[in-house]
């Protein structure tokens, strides 16, 4: 019930999300970038993504995803912010979560479709790179 601070985080702030060490990963509308945080509020990084990044979500091994609203893609940072793969999606991706099995869900409000990305195992990925599903079907979801 009370404030116990307020800290700087970038141009435009939109999503949030904390990893695992309680590090705190916020996009930056207005710059195009993620900064990241630590539990006392500390800037420990600031890394570009695409353009207008909105939705962030952080899977089980610490990788950061970020939904870029007009770049039509997913970033994919490792912890330490290195980009690790770009994925396209569908029309301006807004939202973004992450399964049990580290499936990426990606909501793309201009083309009002859901896509599913799943990420390559291992430290490559392959020359036909990740799986992609797309799903534009009634608002329930079916299982992969």
């Amino acid at each position: 019930g009370a404030t116990v601070g307020t800290y700087a985080a970038g141009a435009g702030p939109n999503g949030i999300a904390i990893d695992s060490s309680g590090n705190v990963w916020v996009t930056n509308f207005e710059s195009g970038k993620v900064t990241e945080l630590n539990s006392s509020g500390k800037t420990v990084g600031t890394y570009a993504v695409g353009t207008e990044p909105q939705g962030i979500a952080i899977d089980s091994s610490g990788n950061v995803w970020v939904a870029n609203l007009r770049s039509n893609n997913v970033t994919e940072l490792n912890s330490s912010g290195k980009t690790v793969g770009t994925y396209a999606v569908g029309g301006n991706p807004v939202g973004i979560a992450i399964d049990s099995s580290g499936n990426v869900w990606v909501t793309n409000s201009g083309s009002n479709t859901v896509t599913v990305i799943k990420p390559a195992k291992g430290p490559v990925i392959g020359p036909h790179g990740p799986h992609f599903h797309h799903y534009s079907g009634p608002r329930w979801l079916k299982p992969l």
